[in-house]
């Protein structure tokens, strides 16, 4: 059987268009997308271009900065999207302990990928597998 984790997305992003704001978490499903297009009254392409990101929230204490690209953002909260609870709160703890940006969490996902010989897109996909040593009762 397959690995796969269940999705919980950790960040969102809080959409304006003209007086219409909405939260859009990060990554979103299907419905929420549909929910917030309705939500700002967009119809056709060229009502997104006014669209905007507002600010961000996060449940591990640190958001997206302007320096921060749309793929970095995305890729980041996919994974982060992708953690059992234990693992959101230990990287919500090195985050606080370390003073981490939200961009350094990427570096944080990087060395886990390769201590547990992955590549981003199976965290991406399919989130951390936690596997215990031979003979740990764990």
């Amino acid at each position: 059987m397959e690995y796969l984790a269940p999705m919980r997305p950790v960040i969102s992003k809080r959409l304006e268009l003209g007086k219409k704001s909405c939260w859009l978490p990060i990554p979103a499903r299907y419905r929420e997308l549909l929910d917030c297009v309705r939500a700002l009254g967009i119809k056709r392409i060229e009502d997104e271009r006014d669209m905007r990101t507002v600010e961000y929230r996060s449940l591990i204490g640190v958001v997206p900065t302007e320096y921060n690209t749309w793929r970095e953002i995305d890729s980041i909260a996919e994974c982060l999207s992708r953690l059992t609870p234990g693992q959101l709160e230990a990287v919500k703890m090195l985050c606080a302990e370390f003073g981490l940006s939200f961009g350094g969490i990427g570096c944080f996902f990087d060395f886990i990928a390769k201590e547990k010989h992955l590549d981003m897109q199976e965290i991406w996909g399919k989130g951390i597998p936690v596997t215990f040593e031979e003979g740990d009762d764990s």
